[in-house]
């Protein structure tokens, strides 16, 4: 099973949780992070300079994160949907919301999802913040790059027993344990 397909499948909680802790890396330990269902629609926060979305070109202000987990074993198209309609019917609330406590300014909202996204789905939710009057720094981060990331920080990765895969095995299985046996295999395979 691929990693995508993987993350899709470990529920809202975990994925948040993992979403959580990679944020911390990626943005930096300024990360603040929300659980639960009284978040008001951020699931962390960020007040700072990142270097996000890359080295060379930061984002600074106050920031939203929000976490979207959609069952994306629903398939691909129908996940698509969902969270469309989805964001569609709590972005309203959640910037004005998000606008009062950040005393009217939030400058980048940050959208995660565990959903694969296609540029045209881009395009769309991209649409859907500008009609809501969000015309400052709106990025989504889809499900292959949650993917990429865990490829960067693969402590991360292993740290949820259920992303571990056959490239794991060194985690998996006790590689010192597995080298003294096979050293002890070969000094007595001559006296058997």
């Amino acid at each position: 099973m691929s990693l995508k397909y993987q993350i899709g499948s470990i529920g809202w909680c975990s994925f948040e949780s993992l979403v959580q802790t990679l944020l911390k890396c990626i943005i930096g330990p300024g990360v603040t992070s929300f659980g639960g269902s009284v978040d008001q629609g951020r699931d962390a926060t960020f007040e700072g300079t990142a270097d996000y979305p890359s080295g060379s070109t930061k984002l600074s202000g106050k920031w939203i994160f929000q976490v979207k987990y959609i069952d994306i074993e629903i398939g691909d198209v129908v996940a698509r949907t969902a969270l469309k309609a989805n964001l569609k019917k709590e972005l309203k609330l959640i910037l004005t919301k998000n606008r009062s406590i950040f005393n009217g300014r939030i400058d980048n909202y940050i959208l995660i999802t565990d959903v694969p996204l296609t540029a045209k789905n881009r395009d769309e939710f991209q649409i859907l913040v500008e009609e809501e009057n969000f015309v400052n720094n709106f990025r989504i981060i889809d499900g292959d790059e949650v993917c990429e990331f865990l490829s960067k920080y693969p402590d991360i990765r292993r740290s949820y027993p259920q992303l571990l895969g056959l490239a794991d095995l060194d985690v998996i299985v006790n590689r010192e344990l597995y080298i003294q046996s096979q050293v002890y295999m070969l000094d007595w395979q001559p006296r058997l």
